[in-house]
């Protein structure tokens, strides 16, 4: 029987009956079991209406990591407030996630904020009501809230990373969130004696309605890490995951990557990863070279490499749109490099001279559909590149407040995605984002390639950190008609020697095609990002012309 049946609006029912049995673990802190979170959350949404905050209005979450966040989420629901997670704004970068938090303010005009003990924020001017928030208790105390109230229609609104432009707030109703945790369920084969672990931000979606609602929604325990935590020790990840005997987690591609180069033995002394049945990857471009490295690293810790299911969804569809069939592991095509760059995915043998690997995101999730259309909207036949289109009952209701971005990117009852990709036997093989193709000679080439294909050359004898690859392109007046620019991010006292960059820079001709070709090396810290991570393209190529960022160049 499934767990999430068709229709149920599981968050309702969640919160009217949690789970007494199984809740939340901060890894090396509190925990709680759900039905604790929930009668906690009534203080919060008591503090939140003596604060003003009526049904409908919206409460921005700048919490981090922690069982007061879930408080803080439950308690917008039970006052019918609409919840808006954001980054915390505190550490190395509270300067840069300020901003962006006043930035979503001034689109969301949220009634209260809800901010961590010791935390300040400067919305701009704004009159916005602090509300602070601690860590839950072992032993929280129910709490009549003064005015009973339905929950919001609308569940969340979820901002996108803005990898590719401004942040935008997409509104995702409860029926579309209630339909996305049911293709959650049933595209990952989930059951009653799972377990999770995340480290994925609560502000991004695929921590927050993969590692955090399903769970909760389904009855099931999850132990949550900061994103800070893991990526200082990436081994507390795996050791999160053997010791809990979780059987789900998520990833993206560069974190596996991450595992792969930098756990150290002494972190995996006694870890068993064999009770892992589900790793996802997600949230950018998936890569075979990860999954290879991160299965052959970890394989003597007992992790299977069939456990790797990647998978293709976006903030605008809630999370996944398409997910690899449980226990069957990642599916990977060799084609030819020039074909794809032309658009199309013909298969070649391993062996050929121009032999590229793809991999397969899964079909689409139950209710899902996808289209592939060219650029004037009419489909193509399978195996050809086109511009992807979802349909699915777990879309988003639209951009907040920006009704020409919506009317763009949800066109009747299809999402207009930005990326590119193909569909053969029935799979999604995701090619790139409209925004990041770089176009040499008329061939179409994709910037995370490029970036790939420079870090697997660098990072064979690193002494350092592995260092990170951005590329962009400019236009030129050389005959390919743009230029590749390709920046590496060194991290600490680590250089680009002379050596090093000759091969930084044939990698990049040669993944791109291209002649006119300039690699420069910059502070790793300096590269553009979201908040969630993510390279901001457009940003550093902005940057790049303005002189903002100096270095070295080499043709």
């Amino acid at each position: 029987m499934s767990l999430a049946p068709d229709g149920a609006d599981l968050v309702a029912q969640a919160l009217a009956a949690p789970s007494s049995f199984c809740g939340v673990t901060i890894d090396g802190g509190p925990s709680a079991p759900w039905s604790a979170l929930v009668a906690r959350a009534g203080s919060a949404a008591a503090t939140l209406q003596a604060a003003g905050v009526r049904p409908s209005d919206r409460v921005l979450l700048s919490l981090p990591t922690s069982l007061g966040f879930v408080e803080g989420l439950f308690g917008c629901w039970l006052c019918g407030a609409v919840p808006v997670p954001l980054p915390q704004a505190s550490g190395a970068r509270a300067g840069a996630i300020a901003a962006r938090l006043a930035h979503v303010a001034r689109i969301a005009q949220p009634r209260a904020v809800l901010m961590a003990p010791g935390d300040q924020l400067d919305l701009g001017g704004q009159d916005v009501a602090a509300v602070t928030i601690g860590d839950v208790g072992n032993t929280p105390t129910p709490i009549a809230l003064p005015h009973a109230a339905p929950l919001a229609d609308v569940a969340f609104i979820q901002f996108t990373s803005g990898s590719t432009g401004n942040p935008r707030g997409v509104v995702v109703r409860r029926a579309a969130l209630n339909a996305q945790l049911a293709q959650l369920a049933a595209g990952m084969g989930v059951c009653s004696t799972d377990a999770a672990v995340s480290w994925l931000p609560l502000f991004h979606d695929m921590g927050l309605v993969g590692g955090l609602l399903m769970p909760f929604a389904l009855g099931l325990p999850v132990t949550l890490l900061s994103p800070l935590s893991f990526l200082l020790r990436p081994g507390r990840w795996l050791q999160a995951i053997s010791r809990s005997r979780a059987t789900l987690s998520a990833a993206p591609s560069s974190a596996y990557a991450l595992c792969a180069a930098k756990v150290r033995d002494a972190d995996l002394d006694g870890v068993d990863l064999s009770c892992w049945r589900v790793a996802l990857d997600g949230a950018e471009a998936v890569r075979p070279e990860a999954i290879d490295a991160f299965s052959a690293r970890l394989a003597p810790n007992g992790f299977a490499r069939e456990a790797f299911m990647p998978a293709y969804g976006l903030a605008e569809s809630t999370l996944a749109v398409t997910i690899t069939p449980r226990g069957r592991g990642a599916r990977t095509l060799d084609v030819d490099k020039e074909a794809l760059a032309a658009g199309e995915l013909r298969r070649v043998a391993p062996d050929h001279p121009m032999a590229v690997r793809v991999v397969s995101s899964g079909p689409p999730v139950i209710g899902a559909s996808l289209e592939v259309v060219d650029d004037a909207g009419a489909p193509v036949p399978d195996g050809r590149v086109g511009h992807l289109r979802v349909r699915s009952p777990a879309l988003g209701a639209g951009y907040l407040d920006d009704p020409g971005a919506t009317a763009a990117a949800f066109s009747g009852d299809a999402l207009v995605t930005g990326d590119l990709g193909a569909v053969l036997d029935g799979e999604l093989y995701v090619t790139g984002r409209v925004k990041d193709i770089i176009v040499v000679r008329g061939r179409k080439v994709c910037a995370e390639d490029v970036e790939a294909a420079v870090e697997a050359a660098l990072r064979v004898d690193a002494a350092h950190r592995p260092p990170v690859a951005l590329a962009f392109a400019i236009a030129a007046d050389a005959v390919d008609g743009e230029r590749v620019v390709v920046l590496v991010g060194m991290h600490g006292r680590a250089t680009l020697d002379a050596k090093r960059r000759a091969q930084a820079l044939e990698a990049a001709r040669e993944a791109s095609g291209a002649a006119d070709v300039v690699v420069a090396a910059v502070a790793a810290s300096s590269l553009p990002r979201t908040t969630s991570g993510k390279l901001r393209r457009s940003d550093a190529r902005r940057q790049w012309r303005e002189g903002a960022l100096v270095a070295e160049e080499a043709a």
